[in-house]
């Protein structure tokens, strides 16, 4: 990422307005000299996006208040843009688990039935065991079964998390 197009521009340019006002508090609170303040900040350049490693830090001489404060920030441009593509390719494998769950349970819920039905006719002497196997396969059905729920939750998680961005100002 080149970042080297927004040095020299103005920081209240460079964020919306509420991120600016934030930093401003957050930058006079350094000042008061209460603590250094670190986080993840977003800047914005003509419709692109800058992600700063971003502290603020009071620089105490003799005193109980700063002598002056210092803003350092690190482009961690690349590193976000990772992030944020590790998590739609987690999403988008949890939705191909869903799916794969979904045509498991078909595949074999069905053909079992069947077994179930035409042992349970038939009355033979291999009826207990097969109906026996049938429950158990049944049971691991069930588990999976579980698990697309899980991954339900989980695929809901990402979404409400992940697909309308974080919030890094908190």
């Amino acid at each position: 990422m080149d970042t080297e197009r927004i040095i020299g521009t103005f920081l209240d340019s460079l964020l919306t307005q509420e991120d600016f006002t934030k930093f401003q508090q957050k930058f006079m609170a350094a000042v008061s000299g209460q603590t250094t303040i670190r986080e993840q900040i977003k800047l914005s350049l003509n419709g692109e996006e800058f992600w700063f490693d971003s502290a603020i830090v009071p620089i105490y001489v003799d005193n109980n208040k700063p002598d002056q404060v210092i803003w350092y920030a690190k482009d961690i441009t690349d590193l976000i843009e990772i992030h944020h593509e590790l998590q739609k390719k987690g999403a988008m494998q949890i939705e191909k688990n869903m799916e794969q769950f979904q045509i498991l349970n078909d595949q074999i819920r069905n053909p079992l039935t069947v077994i179930a039905s035409l042992a349970s006719m038939e009355e033979g002497q291999y009826t207990d065991k097969i109906l026996e196997h049938v429950k158990k396969i049944d049971d691991l059905v069930n588990q999976l079964d579980r698990g697309w729920i899980e991954s339900n939750k989980i695929r809901s998680y990402f979404l409400r998390h992940y697909k309308h961005g974080e919030e890094f100002w908190t």
